[in-house]
């Protein structure tokens, strides 16, 4: 952690950020105690295919490893089980 004088706070690490864990309830918790409303929630999960074919080394393989992957994700995305919550909130009006 840095503090930064512009801002008046701390900002992590390029190394720290990605780290804080939610569940789509807390995210939700969080942000309604700072006054905000949510208007959508979804998750999201991807691959990188570049990542696979070079980590296989087989391009035919890789993509069907990939094709695989993708279509497993999906279901979990079904069910709001992603990788990375994907968040709409407002500001409440008073």
């Amino acid at each position: 952690m840095r503090e930064d004088s512009s801002t008046g706070g701390i900002v992590p690490n390029a190394t720290q950020e990605g780290k804080s864990f939610f569940s789509q309830p807390g995210l939700v918790r969080l942000f309604e105690r700072c006054g905000f409303e949510p208007v959508w929630l979804t998750t999201v999960s991807k691959v990188n295919r570049g990542r696979i074919e070079g980590a296989v080394g087989v391009p035919g393989l890789a993509h069907a490893i990939w094709g695989w992957l993708y279509v497993a994700l999906s279901l979990f995305e079904l069910f709001g089980r992603g990788m990375v919550i994907n968040a709409h909130f407002r500001a409440v009006k008073t």
